[in-house]
């Protein structure tokens, strides 16, 4: 019994020390009697966090503003007074300054409608702004501004059909812009010195591409293919030389995706994760060298509403990450000194200050406990001095290959090709302490948590 009662107690510690804490940030935004209300976008700009988003007024201290606050890792800095970041949507710089693109009219200013720019605390217009549609996407490329969206009309008078560039002095329409499906753009990057655009589309410029194209300055290219779907994100993992694709798309290249997620090197596609989850990203970004994604669909929480989380991969799957929000999706994730950022509609169960907007700390990101009801494992004793079991419980069912893992990620023991229903671990030259071991079976994945007495 005492030794129960330790084990229990050493895994609730285990537990509070590896689990996420989620913290404030300036209260969160005032969501009020509007639904709606949310954090839409953030960046990291001279050393400060901008947040765009829906909303009115911001929480500790209460502040009146409109869509546009910049957080300092302590407090908020309110733009009040002020109705031209109304329905904020995205944010990005250009020329060292930032832009704002929302989508909202301005009827006494509409030099300032859906698109902005801010330099030394001063907004200034581009032109005479964007009509008739929505600004979602910006990008800065061979020294002009890229806009993307909805929109049809810019500077007034020149149709733009969903794309148009700005040279620093006016605007320009791509071509014949973006057609067929439901046009619009969502998503813009740079990737190895060409500019990258992606949404829901047949055309850009005349030129056939499915969801999404790139620009080398010059012409436009398909990319193999292309990529099934609606594209809601992209991110550019400088460090693998590779661009990640994310949405509701279902192949990339003819490759399928059964996460959402694609990866693009340069030359070819291939997926990101094999599970059938549904993952459909509005948002990705790298933090502790892993991929993290938000918008993720995880399914009914604790009070019966559809929770839309996070998760992050491993290299092979992905992994949940918060099982404790309520309401909406993510829309946005920043990493800010050394913490993760979240933006959306949502609330955190128990915790309505962190409405919209939190913050988290992974001191590592490593195996986390993850059970696919696929995949049906025993592994005993657990605890254990010295050997370790596995053994599966579904008729035919066979492991295939285990991994031990450190709780930091270090790989500790290995075996792969097994095509055996139970095999036998030696844990007694390892030290004491929290391990996980990934076992891969012919039905599934499963992650477990152990411990070494």
């Amino acid at each position: 019994m005492k030794r129960l009662y330790f084990f229990l107690s050493l895994m609730l510690l285990v537990l509070r020390m590896e689990g996420q804490v989620w913290r404030d940030v300036g209260g969160g935004i005032n969501h009020g009697i509007q639904l709606s209300r949310t954090v839409n976008d953030m960046i990291v700009f001279n050393d400060s966090l901008y947040v765009v988003g829906i909303f009115d007024s911001l929480y500790s201290p209460l502040q009146y503003c409109s869509g546009f606050a910049v957080w300092d890792s302590s407090n908020y800095q309110c733009r009040s007074g002020t109705q031209l970041f109304q329905s904020s949507l995205c944010i990005g710089t250009y020329q060292n300054e930032l832009v704002i693109g929302s989508r909202g009219s301005n009827t006494f200013q509409p030099q300032f409608s859906r698109i902005r720019r801010i330099s030394g605390g001063v907004v200034y217009p581009f032109g005479n702004g964007i009509q008739n549609g929505e600004v979602r996407c910006l990008q800065e490329y061979n020294g002009e501004l890229y806009v993307g969206g909805n929109f049809t009309t810019v500077d007034s008078t020149i149709n733009a059909n969903r794309i148009a560039r700005w040279d620093g002095i006016q605007w320009h329409a791509i071509g014949t812009g973006v057609t067929g499906g439901l046009p619009s753009l969502y998503a813009m990057a740079e990737y190895n010195g060409e500019l990258y655009v992606g949404g829901n589309f047949s055309s850009i410029n005349g030129f056939p591409s499915q969801n999404i194209s790139r620009f080398d300055g010059v012409s436009w290219d398909s990319l193999n293919a292309g990529v099934s779907g609606f594209i809601f994100s992209m991110l550019v993992d400088s460090i693998n030389d590779v661009l990640y694709v994310g949405g509701a798309i279902g192949s990339a290249g003819g490759i399928p995706t059964p996460c959402g997620v694609a990866k693009w090197d340069g030359n070819n596609w291939s997926a990101v994760g094999t599970e059938p989850i549904e993952l459909d990203p509005k948002t990705m970004v790298m933090y502790k060298g892993k991929l993290f994604a938000g918008g993720v669909t995880k399914g009914l929480n604790s009070v019966g509403q559809m929770v839309f989380q996070m998760a992050w991969f491993d290299g092979q799957n992905w992994n949940p990450v918060c099982d404790t929000m309520d309401g909406g999706e993510i829309q946005s994730l920043c990493v800010y000194q050394d913490e993760l950022y979240v933006g959306g509609y949502f609330r955190m169960i128990n915790d309505s200050a962190l409405y919209g907007i939190a913050r988290t700390h992974f001191p590592n990101v490593s195996v986390l406990e993850y059970n696919p009801k696929s995949s049906t494992v025993k592994v005993y004793p657990n605890p254990t001095s010295a050997i370790l079991n596995l053994k599966t419980e579904t008729q035919g069912e066979k492991i295939n290959s285990f991994t031990l893992y450190s709780t930091e990620g270090n790989v500790l023991n290995s075996r792969d090709k097994l095509n055996a229903e139970e095999t036998v671990i030696d844990l007694t030259s390892i030290s004491t302490g929290v391990y996980f071991i990934r076992v891969d079976t012919s039905k599934g994945i499963s992650n477990i948590k152990i411990l070494k007495e």
